[in-house]
């Protein structure tokens, strides 16, 4: 991510760049490769904290929503303890949906840069990384909080369709 987000004119959060080189490491096979991933571990309830529209402005968690469903923050120690007993992949799953800042689905920078460094740290001490995008396609689920009697509600205006509907099978 090599561009700076603005809100209101001024800067959320610094630009994410990414210092990696981009290659692709393809001389070993599709099935190797997961062999080589061995026993992995979930980083769940971290930065999929979601609510579907049931607490108020569900969709401006802000940074705080890591702690929401869980309170230890993701540091280097916690994701290197289970590295060293042999853990080789990590999942990540992310909710997105109540990070968008605007109508053009930008993601919060200073969400997008947090989820980056935890990955970006999870990559240099030698996992593999799972990033998994989570909860965010929204709006096929069915709740009370969708509508309000007689008028369109945030949760209607805010809602995701599935892309599953767009694609071949």
């Amino acid at each position: 991510i090599n561009n700076m987000c603005f809100t209101q004119n001024k800067i959320l959060s610094p630009a994410l760049e990414d210092k990696k080189d981009g290659s692709f490491d393809n001389s070993i096979t599709a099935i190797d490769l997961v062999k080589n991933m061995g026993v992995g571990w979930n980083l769940g309830n971290t930065f999929d904290a979601h609510s579907f529209g049931w607490q108020a402005e569900y969709w401006r968690q802000g940074i705080e929503a890591e702690f929401h469903w869980e309170s230890t923050e993701t540091s280097y120690e916690l994701l290197k303890f289970p590295y060293d007993k042999g853990y080789k992949t990590l999942r990540v799953p992310v909710t997105w949906y109540c990070h968008i800042i605007d109508d053009k689905y930008t993601i919060d920078p200073d969400w997008m840069a947090r989820v980056k460094r935890v990955v970006d740290m999870a990559l240099d001490i030698g996992y593999y990384v799972i990033l998994n995008e989570h909860h965010s396609v929204h709006g096929d689920h069915v709740t009370e909080y969708k509508t309000e009697a007689g008028k369109e509600n945030e949760y209607a205006k805010r809602r995701m369709p599935s892309p599953l509907g767009y694609a071949d099978g």
